[in-house]
């Protein structure tokens, strides 16, 4: 693992440590998290697979539902998620040293996840696409089927 990606993984859960809904319901905080790192590890083994960019797609896949640092009051905020989340993880991505090209790739993925619309131009390309499509695989899991009856 990258010390870019190991660092991610701190800056991600710091962020949604602060969250006021986990600060709520702490129970949460953990699935939300671990959500992510599985969804990061899906999008790893699906890069060494393909020749892809595995760091890039990793760190993609980490930062995903970095916007679950805040509070969702409605299904709008719920469905503009992805955008948001692309928004916070623009300028951490530039920090690491990642170029604007592959930072401005990444936050197009991570902005579609939610509903195939980003607020800014892009391209849909395979490292775009996948984050959406490794969000998904992890999803369908018993707890999300849980949660959604819940709901």
């Amino acid at each position: 693992m990258t010390e870019r990606i190991e660092r991610t993984k701190a800056y991600l859960k710091e962020c949604l440590a602060k969250s006021p809904y986990f600060k709520r319901y702490p129970g949460k905080f953990s699935y939300r998290y671990e959500h992510s790192l599985r969804v990061a590890a899906i999008g790893a083994q699906i890069a060494r697979a393909d020749g892809l960019d595995e760091e890039a797609l990793t760190l993609g896949c980490l930062l995903h539902d970095l916007s679950y640092q805040r509070e969702f009051l409605t299904q709008e905020d719920w469905l503009n998620h992805g955008r948001e989340s692309a928004a916070l993880a623009r300028p951490w991505l530039l920090g690491l040293g990642l170029s604007a090209g592959l930072t401005e790739e990444l936050c197009y993925g991570i902005a579609i996840h939610v509903d195939d619309e980003a607020d800014f131009e892009g391209e849909r390309t395979a490292l775009a696409e996948l984050i959406g499509d490794c969000d998904n695989i992890d999803r369908y899991d018993s707890y999300r089927i849980y949660e959604v009856l819940e709901s």
